[in-house]
């Protein structure tokens, strides 16, 4: 299952969430302005998560491509074995 497109959509809810946050109306509103706050709270975490997720992902990827790429036993292929484990 690819969560790429559920981290995406989370981080551009965040993005929403943020630019909502500075907008007077809403901070004039006290409850809306503390519910934005609550989900950007919640957004945030996810949205960190979600990055750091696709981070590791694209570094196991790249590790792959290198140990392909690489001679068995080179110092190259060796350390992109060791950074998989």
């Amino acid at each position: 299952m690819d969560l790429r497109p559920y981290i995406e959509k989370s981080a551009r809810r965040f993005a929403e969430v943020e630019a909502s946050l500075s907008d007077p109306k809403v901070i004039e509103n006290n409850q809306r302005f503390q519910e934005l706050s609550r989900e950007y709270s919640r957004l945030k975490e996810q949205t960190e998560t979600g990055q750091a997720f696709i981070k590791t992902l694209t570094e196991i990827a790249e590790n792959k491509a290198m140990l392909e790429s690489e001679p068995v036993g080179s110092e190259m292929a060796i350390m992109a074995k060791e950074e998989l484990a």
